[in-house]
Protein backbone atom coordinates (compact mmCIF):
# COMPACT_ATOMS: atom_id res chain seq x y z
CA UNK A 1 0.00 0.00 0.00
CA UNK A 2 1.28 3.45 -0.81
CA UNK A 3 2.25 5.77 1.98
CA UNK A 4 -0.47 8.09 3.16
CA UNK A 5 0.17 11.75 2.57
CA UNK A 6 0.51 13.28 6.06
CA UNK A 7 -0.66 16.65 4.78
CA UNK A 8 -3.80 15.06 3.39
CA UNK A 9 -4.46 13.29 6.69
CA UNK A 10 -3.98 16.46 8.67
CA UNK A 11 -6.43 18.19 6.37
CA UNK A 12 -8.92 15.38 6.88
CA UNK A 13 -8.56 15.60 10.63
CA UNK A 14 -9.00 19.31 10.87
CA UNK A 15 -11.38 20.14 8.05
CA UNK A 16 -13.57 17.09 7.55
CA UNK A 17 -14.02 15.00 10.63
CA UNK A 18 -13.54 17.31 13.57
CA UNK A 19 -16.85 19.14 13.12
CA UNK A 20 -18.68 15.80 13.53
CA UNK A 21 -17.04 14.92 16.82
CA UNK A 22 -19.08 15.85 19.82
CA UNK A 23 -22.07 16.94 17.71
CA UNK A 24 -25.47 16.34 19.18
CA UNK A 25 -27.46 13.77 17.24
CA UNK A 26 -30.55 11.66 17.45
CA UNK A 27 -30.83 8.14 18.71
CA UNK A 28 -28.13 6.15 16.91
CA UNK A 29 -30.30 3.03 16.96
CA UNK A 30 -32.79 4.67 14.64
CA UNK A 31 -30.54 3.89 11.69
CA UNK A 32 -29.01 0.73 13.10
CA UNK A 33 -28.46 -2.08 10.62
CA UNK A 34 -27.05 -4.98 12.56
CA UNK A 35 -27.13 -8.58 11.38
CA UNK A 36 -29.61 -10.22 13.71
CA UNK A 37 -28.77 -13.69 12.46
CA UNK A 38 -25.20 -13.28 13.65
CA UNK A 39 -25.69 -11.07 16.69
CA UNK A 40 -26.32 -12.32 20.16
CA UNK A 41 -27.76 -10.19 22.93
CA UNK A 42 -25.05 -8.65 25.06
CA UNK A 43 -25.04 -10.48 28.38
CA UNK A 44 -24.45 -7.48 30.58
CA UNK A 45 -26.43 -8.99 33.46
CA UNK A 46 -24.38 -12.18 33.71
CA UNK A 47 -22.77 -13.19 36.98
CA UNK A 48 -19.34 -11.64 37.56
CA UNK A 49 -16.29 -13.73 36.71
CA UNK A 50 -12.64 -13.28 37.53
CA UNK A 51 -10.48 -12.50 34.53
CA UNK A 52 -6.78 -11.83 34.22
CA UNK A 53 -5.75 -8.62 32.43
CA UNK A 54 -2.29 -8.01 31.00
CA UNK A 55 -3.36 -4.46 30.06
CA UNK A 56 -2.01 -4.88 26.56
CA UNK A 57 -3.83 -4.67 23.24
CA UNK A 58 -2.72 -5.04 19.66
CA UNK A 59 -4.31 -3.38 16.62
CA UNK A 60 -3.31 -2.61 13.07
CA UNK A 61 -4.36 -1.52 9.59
CA UNK A 62 -4.13 -3.59 6.39
CA UNK A 63 -0.81 -5.50 6.60
CA UNK A 64 -0.60 -4.46 10.25
CA UNK A 65 -4.18 -5.64 10.80
CA UNK A 66 -3.39 -9.16 9.62
CA UNK A 67 -0.28 -9.09 11.80
CA UNK A 68 -2.26 -7.88 14.81
CA UNK A 69 -4.68 -10.77 14.31
CA UNK A 70 -2.13 -13.55 14.07
CA UNK A 71 0.19 -12.09 16.71
CA UNK A 72 -2.70 -11.77 19.14
CA UNK A 73 -4.04 -15.25 18.38
CA UNK A 74 -0.62 -16.91 18.41
CA UNK A 75 0.22 -15.24 21.73
CA UNK A 76 -3.15 -14.90 23.50
CA UNK A 77 -1.57 -14.76 26.95
CA UNK A 78 0.18 -11.50 26.05
CA UNK A 79 -2.89 -9.43 25.14
CA UNK A 80 -6.41 -8.62 26.33
CA UNK A 81 -7.80 -7.40 23.01
CA UNK A 82 -6.99 -7.49 19.33
CA UNK A 83 -8.29 -5.10 16.66
CA UNK A 84 -7.50 -6.12 13.06
CA UNK A 85 -8.70 -3.31 10.79
CA UNK A 86 -9.25 -3.50 7.03
CA UNK A 87 -7.36 -6.71 6.39
CA UNK A 88 -7.57 -10.33 5.27
CA UNK A 89 -8.60 -12.55 8.16
CA UNK A 90 -8.64 -15.76 6.11
CA UNK A 91 -5.33 -16.66 4.47
CA UNK A 92 -6.83 -19.44 2.36
CA UNK A 93 -8.97 -16.77 0.73
CA UNK A 94 -5.90 -14.53 0.51
CA UNK A 95 -3.89 -17.13 -1.44
CA UNK A 96 -6.91 -17.99 -3.61
CA UNK A 97 -7.35 -14.27 -4.37
CA UNK A 98 -3.67 -14.09 -5.29
CA UNK A 99 -4.25 -17.01 -7.68
CA UNK A 100 -7.08 -15.09 -9.33
CA UNK A 101 -5.05 -11.88 -9.53
CA UNK A 102 -2.25 -13.74 -11.29
CA UNK A 103 -4.67 -15.74 -13.46
CA UNK A 104 -7.20 -15.30 -16.24
CA UNK A 105 -5.07 -16.83 -19.01
CA UNK A 106 -6.49 -18.99 -21.78
CA UNK A 107 -5.89 -22.72 -21.70
CA UNK A 108 -4.25 -23.54 -24.03
CA UNK A 109 -2.61 -20.10 -23.90
CA UNK A 110 -3.00 -17.66 -26.76
CA UNK A 111 -0.85 -14.63 -27.55
CA UNK A 112 -2.57 -11.27 -26.97
CA UNK A 113 -5.69 -12.89 -25.48
CA UNK A 114 -6.95 -13.32 -21.93
CA UNK A 115 -9.77 -15.60 -20.72
CA UNK A 116 -10.79 -14.27 -17.29
CA UNK A 117 -13.32 -16.17 -15.21
CA UNK A 118 -14.43 -12.94 -13.54
CA UNK A 119 -14.09 -9.23 -14.04
CA UNK A 120 -10.32 -9.02 -13.58
CA UNK A 121 -7.21 -10.90 -14.63
CA UNK A 122 -3.44 -10.51 -14.43
CA UNK A 123 -3.41 -8.00 -17.27
CA UNK A 124 -6.36 -6.06 -15.87
CA UNK A 125 -5.80 -5.88 -12.11
CA UNK A 126 -8.35 -4.29 -9.83
CA UNK A 127 -6.63 -1.10 -8.70
CA UNK A 128 -9.92 0.63 -7.94
CA UNK A 129 -9.01 2.53 -4.80
CA UNK A 130 -10.81 5.88 -4.89
CA UNK A 131 -9.93 8.57 -2.43
CA UNK A 132 -6.51 9.42 -1.08
CA UNK A 133 -4.72 6.13 -1.65
CA UNK A 134 -4.20 4.61 -5.06
CA UNK A 135 -2.79 1.22 -5.99
CA UNK A 136 -0.84 0.40 -9.11
CA UNK A 137 0.45 -2.81 -10.63
CA UNK A 138 3.80 -2.41 -8.93
CA UNK A 139 2.11 -2.09 -5.53
CA UNK A 140 0.55 -5.52 -6.02
CA UNK A 141 3.85 -6.98 -7.18
CA UNK A 142 5.75 -5.42 -4.26
CA UNK A 143 3.21 -6.68 -1.73
CA UNK A 144 3.22 -10.15 -3.31
CA UNK A 145 7.00 -10.36 -3.06
CA UNK A 146 6.84 -9.21 0.56
CA UNK A 147 4.25 -11.88 1.33
CA UNK A 148 6.51 -14.53 -0.20
CA UNK A 149 9.43 -13.21 1.84
CA UNK A 150 7.33 -13.40 4.99
CA UNK A 151 5.53 -16.70 4.51
CA UNK A 152 6.95 -18.60 1.54
CA UNK A 153 6.51 -19.04 -2.19
CA UNK A 154 3.13 -20.60 -3.07
CA UNK A 155 3.64 -19.93 -6.80
CA UNK A 156 6.29 -22.52 -7.59
CA UNK A 157 8.00 -25.06 -5.34
CA UNK A 158 11.76 -24.86 -5.10
CA UNK A 159 13.38 -27.21 -2.56
CA UNK A 160 16.60 -25.20 -2.76
CA UNK A 161 15.19 -21.74 -2.08
CA UNK A 162 12.05 -20.57 -0.21
CA UNK A 163 11.82 -17.38 -2.31
CA UNK A 164 12.93 -18.01 -5.89
CA UNK A 165 11.24 -20.28 -8.46
CA UNK A 166 12.94 -23.57 -9.41
CA UNK A 167 15.85 -23.26 -11.80
CA UNK A 168 16.58 -19.64 -10.87
CA UNK A 169 19.99 -19.26 -9.17
CA UNK A 170 20.51 -17.07 -6.12
CA UNK A 171 22.91 -14.98 -8.18
CA UNK A 172 19.88 -13.63 -10.06
CA UNK A 173 19.08 -11.44 -7.06
CA UNK A 174 22.52 -9.81 -7.22
CA UNK A 175 21.79 -8.41 -10.68
CA UNK A 176 20.54 -4.88 -11.20
CA UNK A 177 16.92 -4.39 -12.23
CA UNK A 178 17.98 -3.67 -15.78
CA UNK A 179 20.09 -6.83 -15.87
CA UNK A 180 17.26 -8.93 -14.46
CA UNK A 181 14.88 -7.59 -17.11
CA UNK A 182 17.33 -7.82 -20.02
CA UNK A 183 18.93 -11.16 -19.08
CA UNK A 184 16.01 -13.49 -18.26
CA UNK A 185 16.70 -16.88 -16.74
CA UNK A 186 15.32 -19.66 -18.94
CA UNK A 187 14.02 -22.79 -17.19
CA UNK A 188 13.49 -25.83 -19.42
CA UNK A 189 11.18 -28.80 -18.82
CA UNK A 190 8.84 -26.95 -16.47
CA UNK A 191 5.54 -28.76 -16.97
CA UNK A 192 2.18 -27.19 -16.26
CA UNK A 193 -1.22 -28.82 -16.67
CA UNK A 194 -2.90 -25.78 -18.23
CA UNK A 195 -0.14 -23.95 -20.03
CA UNK A 196 2.76 -26.31 -20.78
CA UNK A 197 1.52 -29.92 -20.53
CA UNK A 198 4.29 -31.39 -22.70
CA UNK A 199 7.04 -29.26 -21.17
CA UNK A 200 8.35 -28.09 -24.53
CA UNK A 201 7.90 -24.34 -23.99
CA UNK A 202 10.53 -22.44 -22.01
CA UNK A 203 9.63 -20.78 -18.70
CA UNK A 204 11.34 -17.45 -18.05
CA UNK A 205 11.86 -14.83 -15.39
CA UNK A 206 10.15 -11.60 -16.42
CA UNK A 207 9.49 -7.96 -15.58
CA UNK A 208 6.29 -5.94 -15.29
CA UNK A 209 5.32 -2.41 -14.33
CA UNK A 210 2.80 0.40 -14.29
CA UNK A 211 1.10 1.75 -17.39
CA UNK A 212 -0.93 4.81 -18.27
CA UNK A 213 -4.13 2.90 -17.45
CA UNK A 214 -4.35 1.87 -13.77
CA UNK A 215 -3.89 -1.86 -13.38
CA UNK A 216 -3.61 -2.59 -17.11
CA UNK A 217 -0.57 -4.44 -18.45
CA UNK A 218 1.26 -2.62 -21.25
CA UNK A 219 3.78 -4.89 -22.99
CA UNK A 220 5.33 -1.84 -24.63
CA UNK A 221 5.41 0.15 -21.39
CA UNK A 222 7.95 0.64 -18.64
CA UNK A 223 8.16 -2.97 -17.49
CA UNK A 224 11.18 -2.51 -15.26
CA UNK A 225 9.90 -4.31 -12.15
CA UNK A 226 11.32 -7.87 -11.83
CA UNK A 227 8.63 -10.33 -10.73
CA UNK A 228 11.05 -12.57 -8.90
CA UNK A 229 8.71 -15.11 -7.31
CA UNK A 230 7.25 -16.86 -10.36
CA UNK A 231 7.85 -17.60 -14.05
CA UNK A 232 6.01 -17.01 -17.31
CA UNK A 233 5.65 -19.37 -20.26
CA UNK A 234 7.42 -17.82 -23.26
CA UNK A 235 5.10 -18.79 -26.12
CA UNK A 236 7.10 -17.13 -28.89
CA UNK A 237 10.56 -17.67 -27.41
CA UNK A 238 11.56 -14.00 -27.56
CA UNK A 239 12.85 -13.92 -23.99
CA UNK A 240 10.22 -11.61 -22.52
CA UNK A 241 6.66 -11.94 -21.25
CA UNK A 242 4.19 -10.61 -23.84
CA UNK A 243 0.44 -10.17 -23.55
CA UNK A 244 -1.41 -13.46 -23.17
CA UNK A 245 1.66 -15.40 -22.05
CA UNK A 246 0.66 -17.12 -18.80
CA UNK A 247 2.14 -16.64 -15.35
CA UNK A 248 2.50 -19.85 -13.32
CA UNK A 249 1.04 -20.74 -9.94
CA UNK A 250 1.36 -24.36 -8.82
CA UNK A 251 0.36 -24.31 -5.18
CA UNK A 252 -1.53 -27.65 -4.96
CA UNK A 253 -2.64 -30.73 -6.85
CA UNK A 254 -5.87 -30.35 -8.84
CA UNK A 255 -8.97 -31.20 -6.76
CA UNK A 256 -12.74 -30.79 -6.70
CA UNK A 257 -13.93 -28.52 -3.88
CA UNK A 258 -17.15 -30.46 -3.22
CA UNK A 259 -16.88 -31.26 0.48
CA UNK A 260 -15.92 -34.49 2.27
CA UNK A 261 -18.88 -36.42 0.78
CA UNK A 262 -17.27 -36.02 -2.64
CA UNK A 263 -20.47 -34.61 -4.13
CA UNK A 264 -21.39 -31.15 -5.29
CA UNK A 265 -24.68 -29.79 -3.97
CA UNK A 266 -26.33 -30.45 -7.34
CA UNK A 267 -25.32 -34.13 -7.05
CA UNK A 268 -26.94 -34.57 -3.63
CA UNK A 269 -30.08 -36.74 -3.55
CA UNK A 270 -33.17 -34.57 -3.37
CA UNK A 271 -31.33 -31.40 -4.37
CA UNK A 272 -33.79 -28.57 -5.01
CA UNK A 273 -32.23 -25.16 -5.52
CA UNK A 274 -35.47 -23.34 -4.68
CA UNK A 275 -36.54 -25.08 -1.46
CA UNK A 276 -33.48 -26.97 -0.24
CA UNK A 277 -30.34 -25.51 -1.76
CA UNK A 278 -27.89 -27.53 0.29
CA UNK A 279 -29.13 -30.93 1.54
CA UNK A 280 -25.77 -31.80 3.08
CA UNK A 281 -25.57 -28.50 4.96
CA UNK A 282 -21.94 -28.31 3.89
CA UNK A 283 -21.87 -25.35 1.47
CA UNK A 284 -19.41 -22.71 2.62
CA UNK A 285 -20.88 -19.25 3.23
CA UNK A 286 -18.93 -16.37 4.72
CA UNK A 287 -21.60 -15.32 7.22
CA UNK A 288 -23.93 -18.27 7.63
CA UNK A 289 -21.67 -21.31 7.29
CA UNK A 290 -18.04 -20.18 7.63
CA UNK A 291 -16.91 -23.70 8.60
CA UNK A 292 -18.60 -25.33 5.59
CA UNK A 293 -16.22 -27.39 3.49
CA UNK A 294 -17.81 -27.40 0.06
CA UNK A 295 -16.53 -24.37 -1.82
CA UNK A 296 -14.21 -23.20 0.97
CA UNK A 297 -11.13 -23.18 -1.27
CA UNK A 298 -9.35 -25.94 0.67
CA UNK A 299 -8.95 -29.64 0.02
CA UNK A 300 -10.71 -31.82 2.61
CA UNK A 301 -10.38 -35.54 3.20
CA UNK A 302 -12.81 -37.26 0.82
CA UNK A 303 -12.71 -34.63 -1.92
CA UNK A 304 -11.58 -36.04 -5.30
CA UNK A 305 -8.11 -35.02 -6.46
CA UNK A 306 -5.62 -35.91 -9.18
CA UNK A 307 -2.45 -37.43 -7.73
CA UNK A 308 -0.32 -35.81 -10.42
CA UNK A 309 1.92 -33.58 -8.35
CA UNK A 310 1.91 -29.80 -8.22
CA UNK A 311 2.37 -29.44 -11.97
CA UNK A 312 -0.79 -31.50 -12.63
CA UNK A 313 0.93 -33.48 -15.41
CA UNK A 314 1.41 -37.26 -15.47
CA UNK A 315 5.06 -38.20 -15.53
CA UNK A 316 7.30 -36.46 -13.06
CA UNK A 317 9.16 -33.44 -14.28
CA UNK A 318 12.39 -32.28 -12.63
CA UNK A 319 10.52 -29.54 -10.73
CA UNK A 320 7.46 -31.50 -9.62
CA UNK A 321 6.40 -32.58 -6.12
CA UNK A 322 4.05 -35.30 -4.87
CA UNK A 323 3.05 -37.22 -7.97
CA UNK A 324 1.80 -40.76 -7.34
CA UNK A 325 2.41 -40.80 -3.60
CA UNK A 326 -1.19 -41.65 -2.70
CA UNK A 327 -1.96 -38.43 -0.84
CA UNK A 328 -3.05 -34.90 -1.64
CA UNK A 329 -0.09 -32.53 -1.86
CA UNK A 330 0.24 -28.79 -1.53
CA UNK A 331 3.16 -26.46 -1.92
CA UNK A 332 4.93 -26.57 1.49
CA UNK A 333 4.62 -22.78 1.73
CA UNK A 334 0.95 -23.36 2.61
CA UNK A 335 2.10 -24.64 6.01
CA UNK A 336 3.56 -21.28 6.98
CA UNK A 337 0.53 -19.41 5.69
CA UNK A 338 -1.73 -21.64 7.77
CA UNK A 339 0.44 -21.25 10.86
CA UNK A 340 -0.38 -17.53 10.70
CA UNK A 341 -3.93 -17.75 9.32
CA UNK A 342 -6.32 -15.85 11.65
CA UNK A 343 -9.25 -17.98 10.42
CA UNK A 344 -7.56 -21.19 11.55
CA UNK A 345 -5.88 -19.72 14.62
CA UNK A 346 -9.29 -18.57 15.82
CA UNK A 347 -10.32 -22.23 16.04
CA UNK A 348 -7.18 -23.23 17.93
CA UNK A 349 -6.36 -20.36 20.30
CA UNK A 350 -7.58 -19.91 23.86
CA UNK A 351 -9.95 -16.98 23.41
CA UNK A 352 -11.12 -16.81 27.01
CA UNK A 353 -9.16 -13.65 27.76
CA UNK A 354 -9.41 -11.95 24.37
CA UNK A 355 -11.88 -9.31 23.20
CA UNK A 356 -11.95 -8.78 19.43
CA UNK A 357 -12.87 -5.72 17.37
CA UNK A 358 -12.51 -5.65 13.57
CA UNK A 359 -13.62 -3.43 10.73
CA UNK A 360 -13.75 -3.68 6.94
CA UNK A 361 -14.93 -1.51 4.07
CA UNK A 362 -18.05 -2.49 2.16
CA UNK A 363 -16.16 -1.77 -1.07
CA UNK A 364 -12.67 -2.93 -0.07
CA UNK A 365 -11.10 -3.56 -3.49
CA UNK A 366 -8.53 -5.95 -2.02
CA UNK A 367 -11.28 -8.47 -1.30
CA UNK A 368 -11.21 -8.28 2.51
CA UNK A 369 -14.97 -7.96 3.00
CA UNK A 370 -15.88 -11.67 2.81
CA UNK A 371 -12.90 -12.86 4.91
CA UNK A 372 -13.95 -10.44 7.66
CA UNK A 373 -17.54 -11.72 7.63
CA UNK A 374 -16.18 -15.26 7.74
CA UNK A 375 -13.99 -14.37 10.73
CA UNK A 376 -17.01 -13.04 12.60
CA UNK A 377 -18.97 -16.11 11.56
CA UNK A 378 -16.35 -18.44 13.03
CA UNK A 379 -16.48 -16.49 16.29
CA UNK A 380 -20.24 -17.06 16.31
CA UNK A 381 -19.77 -20.80 15.62
CA UNK A 382 -17.41 -20.92 18.60
CA UNK A 383 -20.18 -19.63 20.82
CA UNK A 384 -18.87 -16.09 21.16
CA UNK A 385 -21.07 -13.05 21.70
CA UNK A 386 -20.66 -11.35 18.30
CA UNK A 387 -22.20 -8.25 16.78
CA UNK A 388 -21.89 -7.25 13.13
CA UNK A 389 -22.73 -3.58 12.58
CA UNK A 390 -23.18 -1.89 9.23
CA UNK A 391 -22.17 1.78 9.14
CA UNK A 392 -20.75 3.65 12.12
CA UNK A 393 -24.09 5.04 13.27
CA UNK A 394 -25.40 1.55 14.06
CA UNK A 395 -22.89 1.34 16.93
CA UNK A 396 -24.66 4.25 18.63
CA UNK A 397 -23.15 7.65 19.18
CA UNK A 398 -25.91 9.70 17.58
CA UNK A 399 -26.91 10.38 13.99
CA UNK A 400 -23.85 12.58 13.52
CA UNK A 401 -21.56 9.77 14.55
CA UNK A 402 -19.29 10.49 17.50
CA UNK A 403 -17.04 7.54 18.42
CA UNK A 404 -16.66 8.87 21.94
CA UNK A 405 -20.38 8.40 22.58
CA UNK A 406 -20.33 4.68 21.76
CA UNK A 407 -20.45 2.47 24.86
CA UNK A 408 -18.87 -0.83 23.85
CA UNK A 409 -19.73 -2.30 27.24
CA UNK A 410 -23.38 -2.18 26.14
CA UNK A 411 -22.57 -4.07 22.93
CA UNK A 412 -21.45 -7.62 22.24
CA UNK A 413 -18.07 -8.79 23.43
CA UNK A 414 -16.75 -9.12 19.85
CA UNK A 415 -17.64 -6.56 17.20
CA UNK A 416 -17.22 -6.34 13.43
CA UNK A 417 -17.97 -2.98 11.86
CA UNK A 418 -18.68 -2.80 8.12
CA UNK A 419 -18.24 0.84 7.14
CA UNK A 420 -19.55 2.36 3.93
CA UNK A 421 -22.96 3.47 2.76
CA UNK A 422 -24.57 0.93 0.38
CA UNK A 423 -26.47 3.85 -1.17
CA UNK A 424 -23.45 6.13 -1.54
CA UNK A 425 -23.42 8.42 -4.55
CA UNK A 426 -20.72 8.08 -7.24
CA UNK A 427 -18.97 11.17 -5.89
CA UNK A 428 -18.99 9.71 -2.36
CA UNK A 429 -17.62 6.43 -3.64
CA UNK A 430 -14.94 8.30 -5.54
CA UNK A 431 -14.03 10.06 -2.28
CA UNK A 432 -13.39 6.63 -0.71
CA UNK A 433 -16.70 5.66 0.90
CA UNK A 434 -16.44 2.04 2.02
CA UNK A 435 -13.04 1.61 0.37
CA UNK A 436 -9.94 -0.06 1.74
CA UNK A 437 -9.10 3.08 3.72
CA UNK A 438 -12.44 4.87 3.56
CA UNK A 439 -13.32 8.50 3.05
CA UNK A 440 -11.37 11.05 5.15
CA UNK A 441 -14.11 11.08 7.81
CA UNK A 442 -14.36 7.29 7.79
CA UNK A 443 -10.61 6.96 8.18
CA UNK A 444 -10.62 9.15 11.27
CA UNK A 445 -13.68 7.40 12.69
CA UNK A 446 -11.96 4.04 12.20
CA UNK A 447 -9.01 5.17 14.30
CA UNK A 448 -11.06 6.74 17.07
CA UNK A 449 -13.57 3.87 17.21
CA UNK A 450 -10.75 1.38 17.72
CA UNK A 451 -9.29 3.61 20.45
CA UNK A 452 -12.72 3.83 22.11
CA UNK A 453 -13.10 0.04 22.01
CA UNK A 454 -9.77 -0.37 23.82
CA UNK A 455 -10.64 2.35 26.32
CA UNK A 456 -13.98 0.71 27.16
CA UNK A 457 -12.67 -2.85 27.40
CA UNK A 458 -9.88 -2.26 29.91
CA UNK A 459 -11.51 -2.15 33.36
CA UNK A 460 -11.06 0.82 35.63
CA UNK A 461 -8.65 3.18 34.02
CA UNK A 462 -7.45 6.70 34.66
CA UNK A 463 -10.07 9.20 33.45
CA UNK A 464 -9.03 12.03 35.74
CA UNK A 465 -9.10 15.42 34.03
CA UNK A 466 -5.57 16.77 33.76
CA UNK A 467 -3.87 19.81 32.26
CA UNK A 468 -0.51 18.21 31.47
CA UNK A 469 0.45 17.67 27.85
CA UNK A 470 0.93 14.30 26.20
CA UNK A 471 4.28 13.40 24.65
CA UNK A 472 5.06 11.72 21.35
CA UNK A 473 8.61 10.38 21.20
CA UNK A 474 10.83 8.39 18.87
CA UNK A 475 13.03 5.65 20.28
CA UNK A 476 14.51 2.28 19.37
CA UNK A 477 15.23 -1.06 20.97
CA UNK A 478 17.89 -3.67 20.29
CA UNK A 479 16.42 -6.95 19.12
CA UNK A 480 18.54 -10.05 19.40
CA UNK A 481 15.87 -11.97 17.49
CA UNK A 482 15.98 -9.66 14.46
CA UNK A 483 19.69 -9.04 14.75
CA UNK A 484 19.39 -5.27 14.60
CA UNK A 485 18.13 -2.11 16.26
CA UNK A 486 14.48 -1.37 15.46
CA UNK A 487 12.74 1.96 15.85
CA UNK A 488 9.32 2.75 17.28
CA UNK A 489 7.24 5.79 18.14
CA UNK A 490 5.39 6.10 21.42
CA UNK A 491 2.53 8.22 22.71
CA UNK A 492 2.61 8.93 26.46
CA UNK A 493 -0.76 10.20 27.70
CA UNK A 494 -1.37 13.56 29.39
CA UNK A 495 -0.43 13.45 33.04
CA UNK A 496 1.99 10.58 32.40
CA UNK A 497 4.59 11.99 34.81
CA UNK A 498 2.22 12.10 37.79
CA UNK A 499 3.47 9.99 40.66
CA UNK A 500 1.90 6.56 41.10
CA UNK A 501 0.21 6.35 37.69
CA UNK A 502 0.53 3.34 35.37
CA UNK A 503 -1.15 2.68 32.04
CA UNK A 504 -2.32 -0.01 29.63
CA UNK A 505 -0.49 -0.25 26.30
CA UNK A 506 -1.97 -0.46 22.80
CA UNK A 507 0.42 -1.59 20.07
CA UNK A 508 -0.73 -0.10 16.73
CA UNK A 509 0.80 -1.66 13.60
CA UNK A 510 0.95 0.24 10.31
CA UNK A 511 0.26 -1.06 6.82
CA UNK A 512 2.55 -1.94 3.93
CA UNK A 513 4.26 1.09 2.43
CA UNK A 514 3.52 3.16 5.51
CA UNK A 515 5.69 4.35 8.39
CA UNK A 516 4.81 4.46 12.10
CA UNK A 517 4.32 8.22 11.96
CA UNK A 518 1.56 7.87 9.37
CA UNK A 519 -0.80 6.66 12.10
CA UNK A 520 0.53 8.96 14.79
CA UNK A 521 -1.46 11.89 13.41
CA UNK A 522 -4.24 10.90 15.83
CA UNK A 523 -2.07 11.61 18.87
CA UNK A 524 -3.23 15.16 19.31
CA UNK A 525 -6.86 13.96 19.41
CA UNK A 526 -5.95 11.30 21.95
CA UNK A 527 -4.34 14.03 24.03
CA UNK A 528 -7.56 16.08 24.03
CA UNK A 529 -9.93 13.21 24.81
CA UNK A 530 -7.70 11.65 27.45
CA UNK A 531 -7.11 14.99 29.14
CA UNK A 532 -10.84 15.63 29.55
CA UNK A 533 -11.63 12.04 30.55
CA UNK A 534 -13.60 10.91 27.52
CA UNK A 535 -11.01 8.20 26.93
CA UNK A 536 -9.11 6.45 29.66
CA UNK A 537 -5.40 7.15 29.48
CA UNK A 538 -3.21 4.54 27.84
CA UNK A 539 0.12 4.36 26.07
CA UNK A 540 0.21 3.81 22.30
CA UNK A 541 3.28 2.18 20.73
CA UNK A 542 3.78 2.41 16.96
CA UNK A 543 6.27 -0.35 15.99
CA UNK A 544 8.23 -0.06 12.78
CA UNK A 545 7.23 -2.73 10.26
CA UNK A 546 9.21 -1.35 7.33
CA UNK A 547 12.03 -3.12 5.53
CA UNK A 548 15.67 -2.23 5.56
CA UNK A 549 17.03 -1.48 2.08
CA UNK A 550 17.65 -4.75 0.29
CA UNK A 551 15.49 -6.69 2.74
CA UNK A 552 12.02 -6.47 1.18
CA UNK A 553 9.89 -3.87 -0.59
CA UNK A 554 7.31 -2.26 1.65
CA UNK A 555 6.63 -4.22 4.84
CA UNK A 556 7.83 -7.20 6.86
CA UNK A 557 4.41 -8.34 8.20
CA UNK A 558 5.93 -8.37 11.72
CA UNK A 559 6.67 -12.06 11.15
CA UNK A 560 9.77 -14.23 11.21
CA UNK A 561 10.88 -13.89 7.60
CA UNK A 562 10.96 -16.96 5.39
CA UNK A 563 13.93 -15.76 3.37
CA UNK A 564 13.98 -13.35 0.47
CA UNK A 565 16.77 -11.05 -0.61
CA UNK A 566 18.68 -11.57 2.66
CA UNK A 567 18.67 -14.21 5.37
CA UNK A 568 15.39 -14.21 7.25
CA UNK A 569 14.97 -11.86 10.21
CA UNK A 570 12.76 -12.88 13.12
CA UNK A 571 10.37 -9.96 13.46
CA UNK A 572 7.61 -11.85 15.28
CA UNK A 573 10.11 -12.95 17.90
CA UNK A 574 11.49 -9.42 18.01
CA UNK A 575 8.03 -8.03 18.72
CA UNK A 576 6.92 -10.54 21.35
CA UNK A 577 10.23 -11.29 23.02
CA UNK A 578 12.04 -7.97 22.73
CA UNK A 579 9.73 -5.00 22.15
CA UNK A 580 7.05 -5.93 24.70
CA UNK A 581 9.68 -6.56 27.39
CA UNK A 582 11.47 -3.32 26.45
CA UNK A 583 8.28 -1.26 26.77
CA UNK A 584 7.37 -2.84 30.10
CA UNK A 585 10.89 -2.21 31.43
CA UNK A 586 11.14 1.36 30.13
CA UNK A 587 7.69 2.90 30.64
CA UNK A 588 5.04 3.07 33.35
CA UNK A 589 2.95 0.16 32.12
CA UNK A 590 0.16 -1.26 34.22
CA UNK A 591 0.92 -4.59 35.86
CA UNK A 592 -1.24 -7.61 35.14
CA UNK A 593 -3.95 -8.42 37.66
CA UNK A 594 -7.07 -10.48 38.27
CA UNK A 595 -10.26 -8.43 37.94
CA UNK A 596 -13.91 -9.34 38.55
CA UNK A 597 -15.91 -8.51 35.42
CA UNK A 598 -19.45 -9.16 34.19
CA UNK A 599 -18.61 -10.49 30.70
Amino acid sequence: MKRWNPCWIALALTCVALPCLGCEGGDGDADADTDSDMDADADSDSDPVTRRYEYRGIAGFSMGGASAAFLGLRHPDEFDLIAPLGTSLNFTMYVNAMRRTFGGFCSPPEPDRMCPEGEFDYEHMNTDAPGAIGFERENYLDNTQDGVTAFGNTFLYNPDDPYLPPGVPRSYLALSRAEQCNQPVVVENLFDRRFNPDGTLPAITFCDGNSDQPGVFDEDGHNHKPVEVTLAIDLDGNGRRDSGEPVLMQDREPFEDVGPDGLASTDEPGYDAASNPDPSGDDWHAEHNPLGREGDGRWQEGEPYDDLGLDGVAGRGPHDLGEGNGRFDRNPAWDRFEAHDPHRLLQQADLSRLDIYADVGLRDHLGFYEPSLSFAGVLRELGRDVGVYRQFESLGGGRSYDPLKVDFNDLERDVLLVYGDPDATPSEINAGDGGHVGSPAQMLNRLLTAFKYASDRWPGGDREQVTGLARSEQHSYVSTAAGREIGYLIFLPPGYDREGTTYPVLYLLHGSGMAPGDLQVADYLLEIYMADGRLQKFIVVYPDGRCLPGECNSGNFYVDQNGGWVDGRDYESAFVADLVDHVDATYKTKASEEVEVSR
